[in-house]
This record gives structure tokens, sequence and C-alpha cells, in this order.
């Protein structure tokens, strides 16, 4: 008697054409996902990255403030230039990171 139930499909049937249909939409749905968690995945280690370029920046920024400072004590024209240069090193180092984290 168990062979005579038909299960219920909503009143369709599947044809072949519609099943091979449904597994390309499923297959494509399936690799846009995948594709968007890699992008994820990609924006998460650039952005933990980049963190860890300011972290190593902010870090050596203030050793060379400490140098400058003690180098040019007691020179305050060396000290200008010291700190136009340490300027100049800073916006690159700004343009740096910010090039590594829109690519």
């Amino acid at each position: 008697m168990n062979d005579s139930i038909v299960p219920y499909t909503g009143g369709l049937v599947q044809r072949g054409r519609t099943a091979r249909g449904l597994a390309e939409i499923s297959s494509v749905t399936t690799l846009a996902e995948a594709r968007e968690d890699s992008l994820a995945r990609l924006a998460d280690v650039r952005i933990a990255n980049g963190c860890v370029l300011l972290e190593r920046t902010v870090l050596r920024f203030a050793a060379l403030d400490g140098l400058i400072s003690s180098v040019s004590h007691d020179r305050p024209g060396l000290e200008m230039t010291l700190r136009a240069i340490q300027q100049d090193v800073g916006m690159a180092t700004a343009g740096v990171i910010r090039g590594y984290m829109q690519r």
C-alpha cells in the first residue's frame, strides 16, 4: 500500500528542464554567496592589517619624537628642520596606509 502513495508536490510536477534550471540557480546563488564571503574575509584582513600598520606607526613616531627631542635639545634650528621632515614622513606614511586600505 505504501507504493501507491504519491508525495504531494504542490500540484506541480518537476520536469527535467525545470530541475536543471533550479540546480543552475542554486549553483549560481551558492557561488555568489561564496564570493561575498571571500570579499568579506578579505576586507576583514585588510582592516586588521591597517590597524596593525597604524599601531606600528604610532609607536615608531613616538620613538622618533623622543629622538628628535633628545638630539635637538639646545638647537632650535635643528629641531625645526627635523620636525618638518617628521611631518613629511608622517604624511607619506598615512598615504601608504590609505593606499593599502583602499586597494
